[in-house]
């Protein structure tokens, strides 16, 4: 089990083609985003993988619009579901 927090960065330029970041609640870069009013990070949840974290995030997007409705999301290694930089889509 992993403790993990997301962010939805679709109000930033970040240089990245994925709308969410998954992270480590005490990851350093998360300091940057909790002060910008455009969006909130997350509460902290335990996941037991990436996979299954992306499922449940996607779930309505995909049973609306199939596997194009599904948003990629960016698991950073401080999450501890990867080793590096991983990102999944449908």
């Amino acid at each position: 089990m992993a403790n993990i927090v997301f962010i939805n960065t679709d109000n930033l330029d970040t240089d990245n083609d994925e709308s969410v970041e998954v992270h480590a609640p005490n990851c350093q870069h998360l300091a940057r985003h909790r002060g910008n009013p455009f969006f909130e990070v997350g509460q902290p949840e335990e996941w037991d993988s990436a996979q299954a974290f992306f499922d449940d995030y996607n779930e309505a997007f995909i049973a609306e619009d199939g596997p194009d409705g599904a948003w990629d999301i960016r698991f950073l290694p401080c999450s501890g579901l990867v080793s590096k930089s991983t990102v999944i889509t449908a």
